[in-house]
């Protein structure tokens, strides 16, 4: 597995660079996701109290925001993954766990990562309806926003949209495309999905990844103070996604059956 150079270790400037216990417990998980093979058992972390307590906060906080913000999709999910004790606000869901859920509802499997990949790799495992995962989490002084994927990222932001029809078909289309697609285009496929799958909006309400696992990212949602345009492929490859920072522009579209009736004309 190819993961971009630097992003499975921590740069100066992350909020947890400068605690050693962090920085050796992070870089303990990411070494049992670089062992990983597909078909091996998922490396199953036992997470520590604090790493736990880290999950909770943010688990509790961002519940009622959920219920006031977020889509009727991800709600209806959500809802469907804590009467099944896949979600609880105590304990980190455990990766494998997970993957076996999703796929017996959308045929969509998980699979362990140590940082991120290529947009070309992560692109292409879409294809085959993988999703890759990290296992870490994010440093407990700041636990309402991280400036890279984390375990609460994936689990409460992408999880429970991955057991949505719409978004399955939309990522998969995605993901077959960049199967043959220049670097040009795949950087232009990686701007869909940002604006998309990652930080979009449908109607009023949220249904990107990135929005609905940061606080942060929800309350400047929720101020009514920010960029919302509709959703345009022509508009959205000539944007810049912001990696570190929150966005600066969201895209809207009606219903999340308009993004599988959406036209992708790459250059």
């Amino acid at each position: 597995m190819v993961v971009l150079e630097a992003n499975d270790q921590l740069k100066s400037d992350h909020i947890g660079f400068h605690d050693k216990i962090y920085r050796d417990r992070r870089n303990f998980i990411v070494e049992q996701s670089k062992n990983y093979t597909l078909g091996d058992p998922f490396p199953i972390i036992s997470y520590t109290d604090l790493e736990k307590e880290t999950w909770k906060s943010v688990f509790t906080k961002l519940f009622p925001l959920h219920q006031q913000f977020a889509c009727r999709e991800y709600n209806q999910n959500i809802q469907i993954l804590i009467h099944n004790q896949i979600f609880t606000n105590d304990k980190i869901p455990d990766l494998q766990v997970v993957s076996n859920f999703l796929h017996q509802h959308t045929g969509f499997t998980l699979y362990p990562v140590s940082g991120l990949l290529s947009p070309r790799q992560f692109l292409q495992g879409l294809a085959e309806k993988r999703f890759y995962c990290t296992q870490y989490i994010r440093h407990h002084s700041n636990p309402y926003y991280t400036p890279e994927p984390d375990i609460i990222h994936e689990m409460l932001g992408h999880v429970p949209m991955f057991l949505d029809p719409n978004i399955c078909l939309f990522s998969e289309r995605l993901g077959k495309m960049a199967l043959t697609c220049s670097d040009a285009e795949i950087s232009e496929l990686e701007k869909i999905y940002w604006f998309s799958v990652e930080f979009g909006l449908v109607g009023d309400k949220i249904y990107g990844a990135g929005i609905l696992s940061s606080i942060g990212e929800v309350e400047k949602i929720s101020s009514g103070k920010v960029d919302i345009v509709d959703f345009n492929i022509s508009e959205i490859i000539k944007d810049q996604p912001l990696i570190t920072q929150m966005q600066e522009r969201y895209y809207r579209i009606q219903s999340l059956t308009q993004l599988n009736f959406q036209d992708i004309f790459l250059s």
